[in-house]
C-alpha cells in the first residue's frame, strides 16, 4: 500500500464481490493518509452488527509486489481491527494437485 510519503508491505485480498472494501485503522494512520470521517455499520449473517463510529474513507494505492503497477482503490473504509482468520497458501503444493495455476502471479505466504 503507498501513499505519498510511504509504502506498507502487507496483504490485501481483493474481492469484486464485496460491498465495501475495508483497511486496518493502523495501516492507514501509518501511511499518514487523509480522509473524510464516515461511521460505518458492518452488518452480516446471523444479524451480527458492528459499528464503526470513528471510520474515515479515503483512497489508497496498491501495488503487487511482483510488478509494482498501482491501482487506486477508492471508497476505502477504515476499521479498528479486520480480525481476519490466519490463512496460508503454498502455491507448489497447490500447483502440484492443480496443474493449470501454475501461470497465475500468487506468491505463497504462511499465516
Amino acid at each position: 500500500m503507498h501513499s505519498k510519503d510511504s509504502i506498507i508491505n502487507t496483504f490485501a485480498f481483493l474481492d469484486e464481490g464485496s460491498s465495501v472494501t475495508l483497511v486496518e485503522r493502523s495501516v492507514f494512520d501509518s501511511l499518514n493518509l487523509n480522509g473524510v470521517a464516515d461511521p460505518l455499520c458492518l452488518k452480516w449473517t446471523g444479524g451480527t452488527t458492528r459499528h464503526e463510529s470513528e471510520s474515515v474513507r479515503t483512497s489508497i494505492q496498491v501495488s503487487s509486489v511482483l510488478n509494482g503497477t498501482k491501482f487506486m482503490l477508492s471508497e476505502v473504509h477504515t476499521v479498528e481491527h479486520l480480525d481476519l482468520p490466519s490463512q496460508t497458501i503454498d502455491m507448489p503444493e497447490i500447483i502440484k494437485k492443480f496443474p493449470y495455476l501454475s501461470d497465475l502471479p500468487i506468491q505463497s505466504y504462511c499465516n
